[in-house]
């Protein structure tokens, strides 16, 4: 409540606004952008698993021909 008291002083004193974000919002962007770290790594590791498993389906392909 004190910072939420000091942001009604300020904005009456210098007519600005001043916002405060809840730190549980804070430790959701966090928890996202860790999250979206992970995903990102795991991406070129699947796409490789892709590419090679078309490989040795074209592989098996000539083989079979």
């Amino acid at each position: 409540m004190t910072v939420r008291d000091e942001s009604v002083v300020f904005y009456e004193e210098m007519r600005r606004n001043n916002y405060v974000t809840p730190m549980s919002y804070l430790a959701l962007i966090k928890v996202f952008l860790t999250e979206l770290k992970n995903q990102r790594d795991k991406i070129p590791v699947q796409i490789l698993k892709y590419e090679n498993g078309l490989k040795r389906l074209d592989e098996t392909n000539v083989t079979v021909a």
